[in-house]
């Protein structure tokens, strides 16, 4: 296996190698798509789900499953395009044969490198996979296919009655409901959406504030105490036991295509992918139905399931509805543009009106985009003094300049490297103990950033010693506007969200951009002033600017382009979608049909805040 670290060798363009492999393992993907859909077998599942998200779906499974053979291929081509020493077993990509490496051997391109495809048994053992994992995933497996060979599906525990005949708004549960960090209900306050048309459901305990443990019963309280309906769609994920525990009723027995309809191992992979699908949108269909269902709202980005919520509105004309969700972070390409099926979302809503430009190429996912302005309320937390206790606390110890430090996670396949993380710490935190008018407030991406970063701990800990260092703990869910409220400059690793919402927050700021994206915009706004991709020169330009400000006013200061990141900056991007959503619900209220209902929205949305904020996509 080839040593690397994606984030540390670059592409053809400069930018890390991680960049290069995402579009070549996307190329890649729509060429098997293309295949795929010729098929019979394809046509048989347009039938059972026609939506336009279908082919989506099988581009995102495609693309999950080459990626590690992808990348062998570009970083072999990576080592013989910089003359490294590459041993003649490493200059094969190999992979089992099976499912859909057959259609990727077919489509292989990398000029020079073959692919081989090699028993599936042998396969897996020389992939050194631990015994204990391999038994693992293939009881998982015989017990999934067992379920579904005697189509072993409970009666649903909970009746759906109990919640009337009007539309719903489900609310997946995945970012928490503490209103002080990010979390699922920012939409709600200001909305005038009547609780009880609300459905909080559970089918995780990954939730960002409590990873690894079971939501707690006071969590399900409090939902129940607004007046919020709650459910789970999964055992054991709730402490003291399932809150209203439901599972649809047996599926269709014709609704599978059947195994015998293929032709040879590729079509037998396609058939299993097909059925996945099936069995995932028809469950949400049936969610839909008993729940009412008319507006599935989820946090969540980047996962299968989510074109399949989508599917499961597309295909049901009489009870239509939208899957909806917001911008989380910072959009930017080439990510928005590789990463296909990441927002397969009908309504999205958006930050700023720039968004448009990165997901338009990027293969119809929506319908349109509403622009709201940075989702969570920010401002009103900086109108609290007690929110600039960290910069207050700092000033008291005679600091005259403080910083707002975000990291980012790093691994081996990842655009930030560990080599890179451990430089960028070293940097900051080296110069804040060289001086002693010098705050540091650290807002750690996650806590295992920090952790896994053993060569800065001495360093940390001096710096924290000076009481001129503070370190944000419980990091998950925790706003970045908390560290930057009061500081003179926020830095932040590669296109920073958090740097972003620092310089909406009010603060300056600077990104450093590791992954030497050359082609992003923020370079042709004002490369060396908002935007580095050396850290001696960024860290030059700093100390300048903290001895003398009037000698680089413009460094970190985005004024000319805050439209251009939040046209609003008033802290009500939450309540915006809470209304455009309530207007979705009452016009279905009114009998509107799905496109009646969407028209009427954006009508509403536009008149109300500028037809510049809506942008269709379709």
């Amino acid at each position: 296996m080839l040593d690397y670290q994606l984030g540390e060798i670059k592409g053809t363009d400069g930018s890390v190698l991680r960049y290069e492999i995402e579009e070549k393992a996307l190329e890649l993907s729509l060429c098997i798509s293309t295949m795929i859909e010729s098929t019979e077998i394809y046509k048989q599942v347009i039938e059972k789900l026609p939506s336009k998200r279908v082919l989506l779906y099988f581009q995102y499974i495609i693309k999950r499953e080459i990626f590690p053979f992808v990348r062998q291929g570009c970083l072999i081509q990576w080592y013989k395009r910089n003359g490294k020493p590459i041993s003649i077993r490493e200059r094969t990509v190999r992979a089992p044969k099976t499912g859909v490496f057959i259609l990727l051997k077919e489509w292989w391109n990398f000029e020079n490198i073959p692919i081989t495809l090699i028993n599936p048994l042998i396969y897996t053992i020389k992939s050194n996979i631990p015994l204990k994992m391999l038994i693992k995933s293939y009881a998982k497996k015989f017990v999934i296919r067992v379920c579904k060979s005697f189509n072993w599906y409970t009666k649903r525990g909970h009746s759906s009655s109990l919640y009337g005949e009007r539309g719903t708004i489900a609310c997946h549960y995945t970012e928490g409901i503490n209103p002080s960090r990010r979390n699922d209900l920012n939409w709600y306050i200001g909305s005038n959406i009547a609780p009880e048309r609300v459905l909080v459901y559970i089918d995780s305990n990954n939730v960002d504030n409590s990873i690894g443990r079971k939501v707690g019963a006071e969590t399900v309280q409090q939902i129940e105490k607004q007046g919020f309906k709650c459910v789970t769609l999964k055992k054991g994920v709730v402490e003291g036991g399932d809150v209203n525990y439901w599972q649809p009723s047996k599926m269709p027995s014709d609704l599978f295509i059947g195994k015998k309809a293929a032709q040879n191992k590729a079509e037998s992979w396609i058939i299993e992918i097909a059925n996945n699908l099936l069995e995932e949108a028809y469950y949400w269909r049936y969610f839909y139905d008993d729940f009412h269902v008319r507006i599935n709202y989820t946090a969540e980005e980047g996962i299968a399931k989510n074109i399949a919520q989508a599917i499961a509105f597309d295909i049901e004309k009489g009870k239509p509805g939208f899957l909806v969700s917001k911008q989380r972070s910072e959009v930017f390409l080439p990510c928005s543009l590789y990463c296909i099926g990441y927002h397969p979302k009908h309504v999205f809503f958006i930050w700023n009106k720039r968004v448009e430009n990165y997901f338009r190429p990027n293969y119809k996912q929506n319908e349109v985009l509403i622009v709201t302005g940075y989702p969570n309320n920010i401002f009103e937390k900086r109108k609290n003094i007690s929110n600039l206790n960290f910069c207050q606390q700092l000033r008291s110890k005679g600091v005259k300049f403080i910083i707002a430090m975000f990291d980012n996670v790093f691994g081996p396949d990842i655009h930030f490297s560990k080599k890179g993380m451990t430089e960028f710490y070293q940097s900051i935190l080296q110069w804040i103990l060289d001086d002693s008018t010098i705050g540091l407030i650290i807002k750690s991406k996650k806590p295992f950033v920090i952790n896994n970063l053993p060569e800065i701990h001495s360093l940390l800990n001096r710096a924290l010693k000076t009481d001129r260092c503070i370190k944000i703990e419980n990091e998950f869910g925790r706003f970045p506007s908390e560290a930057s409220f009061g500081a003179d400059m926020a830095i932040g690793c590669g296109i920073s969200s958090a740097v972003i919402e620092a310089i909406i927050g009010g603060c300056k700021g600077i990104h450093y951009d590791m992954t030497h994206l050359k082609n992003h915009e923020f370079y042709k706004w004002g490369y060396e002033k908002i935007i580095f991709d050396d850290l001696d020169r960024m860290m030059a330009s700093l100390k300048k600017y903290k001895g003398n400000p009037h000698s680089n006013s413009e460094l970190g200061d985005w004024t000319p382009f805050l439209d251009e990141l939040d046209p609003f900056r008033d802290g009500r991007g939450g309540e915006r979608m809470g209304i455009y959503m309530r207007w979705l619900l009452e016009s279905f209220d009114n009998g509107k049909n799905r496109d009646e209902v969407i028209q009427s929205a954006n009508k509403l949305y536009a008149e109300k805040w500028g037809s510049d904020k809506v942008v269709n996509m379709e």
